[in-house]
């Protein structure tokens, strides 16, 4: 994907910035925000699900993202991200 650099080196930044401002936030309900998640929690959220499909996957494997609109979703999206930096 053509600028998946810029959206880490940006997201990082944000990460270094403001750890503490909310990144992403979820309607649970479809109305209500019901969770969300601050850079910081974001980052290691993604990272450690990174760190985990890399010692499940050998190098230049690829993995299918299938999930909810949920935090774990953003987390999950970030980390493909974190892997391929």
């Amino acid at each position: 994907m053509v600028g998946d650099s810029a959206y880490l080196n940006r997201f990082r930044q944000q990460v270094e910035r403001v750890p503490e401002r909310v990144a992403c936030g979820f309607l649970g309900d479809g109305e209500n925000l019901t969770a969300t998640l601050t850079y910081g929690e974001l980052d290691v959220r993604a990272r450690t699900i990174a760190d985990q499909l890399q010692g499940r996957l050998a190098a230049g494997s690829r993995a299918i993202l299938q999930a909810e609109p949920h935090p774990d979703f953003a987390a999950a999206f970030f980390s493909a991200a974190c892997m391929r930096a």
